[in-house]
């Protein structure tokens, strides 16, 4: 899969049918797809009630898909923004700490480039999220790794 994402131009991440609180946050965007741009006060709340807490946010197996992906972008029903404008709407110097939905996407955009981080770091920053496998969590996070070499001598991948 890795290679699929890294030669993409672009990937679309679809979280779903286009709901207010989503059309909200993606015309926030300037990259939206529908012209419009808005600036609306509460953003960083609607996405912590709503877009942030999509299922999509905690699987293991879509971190890949966002990593590894050149320019994704967002999309509900037909309108999108890209993945970077909206984690820049969202992510400030005076974002909440305590905010377990903010915590989560900062944790995937700081993934993103070309640096990657070591497999312990990976796992530590999703850990309590999602895989219906266990093994799911190690084989993931493992293709995205930069330690990926040294771990291959431990870790038989089927």
């Amino acid at each position: 899969m890795d290679q699929i994402y890294s030669v993409a131009d672009h990937t679309v991440i679809h979280l779903g049918s286009l709901t207010l609180e989503a059309e909200t946050i993606l015309k926030a965007a300037r990259s939206n797809t529908s012209g419009v741009v808005i600036h609306p006060e509460d953003i960083v709340k609607i996405a912590e009630q709503n877009m942030l807490r999509a299922v999509w946010f905690t699987r293991v197996w879509v971190f890949q898909e966002l990593v590894l992906s050149r320019d994704p972008w967002i999309q509900y029903g037909n309108l999108r923004a890209r993945w970077t404008e909206v984690c820049d709407l969202l992510i400030s110097p005076s974002w909440d700490q305590d905010s377990k939905e903010l915590q989560v996407l900062a944790d995937m955009n700081s993934s993103r480039g070309p640096s990657r981080q070591q497999f312990l770091t990976l796992l530590t920053s999703r850990r309590g999220l999602g895989a219906t496998d266990a093994r799911d969590m190690i084989f993931a996070n493992m293709g995205i790794a930069s330690d990926k070499s040294s771990l291959l001598k431990y870790v038989q991948v089927d």
